[in-house]
């Protein structure tokens, strides 16, 4: 059939169709010696044989077209521009969820719920996720992770998407707190950018630095730690490098420091476009 064929080719491509008529695909020991073959996992991925099993029911729904649900979802999202691996990804996570929530209230999968959480799909993206999560903090500075997290979740998706969109939103979050955003003491949550923003820092030079050219940032300075770049007010690019997990330092152009004294206090201000998402962030300092 050519529906079937168009399944075929979309999971295993369409140089594969003659070597997949040795296979059986009503058959799961079969299905999954295909996947093995023409659809693997990218190599070293974790916990690999509990995604096998979840790619192979994914791909089972597909095929079987039980539910209708799976292979809309699959259409759905390759005309939205994803990836057929990033496709997959999201089938085998909502499968997933619903098999844990099955297990959580030991009794078998709901139907229903699956079909929902697969017509909720696409699932935002990464980027996506953190653009809404700095805009909810830059509007609403001070929320516990807890707080942020149901804000971002309401803000994302349906009520469908559960804890799968919740279990992304955490991850998102938990990667951005070393980028735009940054917790405080009391898991209070702020826009790392905005609480540097229009703020002094000084740095009190001694004579090491100023003889081998090298301005340490990750004490007095760390409020500088999280720029991908860093200019002088003249232009000059100074040159960021780390000897140690959280160290960083700055060296600049030759002679960038001659003009200071051992004990002098250099006072700096940046100037910096804050980010909305998670782009990269360049800094002006003087």
């Amino acid at each position: 059939m050519a529906q079937e064929r168009d399944r075929l080719i979309y999971l295993f491509g369409e140089e594969t169709l003659a070597e997949l008529d040795e296979y059986d695909l009503t058959v799961e020991a079969d299905v999954i010696e295909a996947i093995e073959r023409f659809l693997p996992l990218p190599p070293g991925s974790k916990l690999g044989d509990a995604r096998l099993a979840i790619r192979t029911v994914a791909v089972r729904q597909i095929l079987d077209d039980d539910p209708p649900q799976t292979w809309r979802a699959a259409l759905r999202m390759r005309e939205a521009g994803l990836a057929q691996s990033d496709v997959l990804g999201q089938l085998a996570m909502t499968i997933a969820e619903t098999l844990r929530e099955a297990l959580s209230n030991s009794g078998p999968v709901d139907p229903a719920r699956l079909a929902a959480a697969l017509d909720a799909l696409p699932l935002p993206s990464a980027d996506q996720i953190a653009k809404v999560l700095v805009e909810i903090i830059r509007d609403t500075p001070g929320l516990t992770a807890d707080e942020h997290v149901d804000r971002a979740v309401a803000v994302l998706g349906p009520p469908t998407t559960g804890g799968l969109l919740e279990t992304l939103v955490e991850r998102t979050l938990d990667h951005r707190v070393e980028g735009p955003l940054h917790w405080l003491a009391g898991d209070v949550t702020v826009g790392y950018f905005d609480a540097i923003g229009g703020r002094t820092f000084t740095h009190r030079l001694n004579d090491a630095e100023r003889e081998l050219g090298v301005l340490t940032v990750s004490v007095d300075l760390a409020g500088y730690l999280r720029f991908d770049s860093v200019r002088l007010g003249g232009g000059s690019e100074l040159d960021q490098f780390s000897a140690d997990r959280g160290h960083l330092a700055w060296t600049g152009p030759a002679g960038w420091l001659d003009g200071f004294s051992d004990g002098d206090l250099l006072v700096f201000t940046a100037e910096f476009n804050a980010p909305i998402g998670d782009e990269p962030v360049d800094a002006t300092v003087a």
